[in-house]
């Protein structure tokens, strides 16, 4: 004997499927999931990204100090960063420049200022650090200027 399939009543087959609850919880944890696992890449890729912040700025901090001491050699600062931190990537770049300043215009050093003032010295000292992560591809930056005339 052959059994002969009813034809599908759409109303009673969404009825059927509405009132049945096995399997209700793997739905929902099937659908809650990509949503948990994006915000935890998200959390992520921000606390990594400010812990690395932390440490480029504690070493630019470092080469800060030491010329509000009265360090001068932008070479030791440079090493004073570079000691204190150690890049991820071949791609960091750290920097220790001096730029001196007439009436808020970018002057020379050794030359007198048009009022005949001493130009204002600063010394800024930066690292950039390029950041590939979960959603966002970004330069870490962190820098200190000090005045230093």
């Amino acid at each position: 004997m052959i059994k002969t399939i009813p034809p599908l009543n759409l109303k009673s087959l969404i009825r059927r499927f509405a009132r049945e609850k096995r399997g209700a919880a793997i739905v929902e944890f099937a659908l809650v999931t990509p949503i948990l696992l994006g915000v935890l890449a998200a959390v992520d890729d921000l606390s990594a990204v400010t812990m690395k912040e932390k440490a480029m700025r504690s070493s630019v901090s470092s080469a800060a100090q030491y010329v509000m001491r009265g360090g001068s050699d932008l070479g030791v600062a440079r090493s004073i960063v570079l000691a204190s931190w150690r890049p991820e990537t071949q791609d960091a770049t750290v920097s220790a420049v001096k730029q001196c300043y007439c009436a808020s215009i970018a002057a020379t050093c050794s030359t007198v200022c048009a009022d005949s003032s001493i130009p204002l010295a600063y010394v800024r000292v930066s690292i950039v650090q390029p950041y590939d992560g979960w959603y966002t591809d970004t330069s870490i930056i962190a820098q200190q200027e000090v005045r230093v005339r």
